[in-house]
């Protein structure tokens, strides 16, 4: 089994990978008065039995992070009689980990929560770093909380059970580590081939590592996204803006994080920050998984009012992290109007 620490001052959280990581909750579980597991119907129903802690179950999908899955989840937490002394395991994907994450950060001020992440997305991104949130109708994230998780428990076996759409939403986030740091993992897909999605367990276990060292190396020296820890949004200022614009409906997130990456690195060399070829890699390197349609009824008003509530902005500039070449991000601040120029041409590249 692989441990990799994430340092936080006083505190240490520890992320294990391997088949045997689930065993270890016992051992955590020891430690409180009572637990109780949150996680989503298709999750409990795959996973739940192997769990043996009473069960707090949500639906699937981006709608349930909300006020009314919130508050619908601290009731149960509540009727369940969890104390300041109990503990909270997050099973699921990135969903459930989020909302999971911010039931715990707020209950009674505030308990533990172990996370046990189910999909690629939350195995090497969501379930790491401690960022916790809910949606609200204006967009994604705007409610939350930074709740360090106890400890981060992968077993990578369980991607088996992943559709390709869910490992796609996955990889998304691996590109984002090579755009940003890691470009040898775009080697170890191409390796991969077809075996990333009929055994991504056996195929994906060392992409898995790479990218857990990376994000826990960033979340320990800037846990409160001050600084270095930015560089993790990268594709997300877009992607979160085509999720809010179709209501949660066309992408998943992974698939807007990667026709984010696609369309800011496009920004990028509109604004003179990339050359053509670097902008041919990164394109390259989304394609190699296979960027997703933008729905043609897609409405620009509303990505720009996405844009505009976007949690990063800094004094009315949007916040971009846009590649100046693999690996070299930089933050750049844009008004609307700035954006509003190159909206259309990032979306739609064979359009404008």
């Amino acid at each position: 089994m692989v441990r990799i620490p994430v340092t936080l001052g006083q505190k240490k959280c520890d992320i294990l990978i391997g088949r045997d990581a689930w065993q270890q909750l016992d051992k955590y579980a020891e430690r409180y008065d009572r637990v109780v597991v949150i996680t989503d119907r298709n999750v409990g129903r795959l996973y739940g039995g192997r769990i043996a802690f009473p069960k707090i179950v949500t639906e699937p999908g981006e709608t349930s992070k909300s006020w009314a899955s919130a508050e619908k989840v601290i009731q149960e937490m509540l009727a369940l009689g969890l104390t300041r002394s109990s503990a909270v395991i997050a099973l699921g994907g990135g969903v459930v980990g989020d909302l999971a994450g911010f039931c715990a950060a707020i209950y009674m001020r505030g308990i533990p929560y172990i996370q046990v992440p189910t999909t690629l997305l939350a195995q090497i991104d969501s379930a790491i770093g401690g960022k916790t949130a809910i949606d609200l109708p204006a967009g994604k994230n705007l409610v939350g909380a930074f709740h360090q998780p106890e400890v981060v428990l992968i077993n990578p076996e369980v991607l088996q059970t992943l559709s390709r759409a869910d490992l796609v939403s996955g990889l998304g986030e691996v590109v984002k580590y090579a755009v940003m740091a890691a470009p040898e993992l775009l080697d170890i897909l191409r390796a991969g081939g077809e075996m990333i999605f009929t055994a991504p367990h056996e195929s994906l276990s060392q992409i898995i590592v790479r990218c857990c060292t990376i994000k826990a190396e960033i979340v320990s020296a800037d846990e409160w996204d001050q600084g270095l820890r930015k560089q993790l949004n990268a594709g997300h200022t877009i992607g979160h803006a085509l999720e809010t614009a179709t209501s949660f409906r066309a992408f998943t997130h992974g698939e807007a994080v990667l026709f984010g990456l696609a369309a800011e690195a496009r920004l990028s060399y509109r604004l003179g920050l990339l050359d053509r070829q670097q902008l041919a890699e990164i394109e390259g390197a989304c394609q190699l998984i296979g960027l997703p349609v933008v729905p043609s009824d897609l409405s620009l008003a509303e990505v720009k009012q996405a844009l505009l509530r976007d949690k990063k902005n800094r004094a009315d500039r949007i916040s971009f992290m846009l590649p100046r070449a693999m690996g070299q991000l930089e933050e750049v601040l844009l008004s609307i109007d700035e954006v509003e120029r190159h909206l259309e041409a990032v979306l739609y590249p064979g359009k404008v």
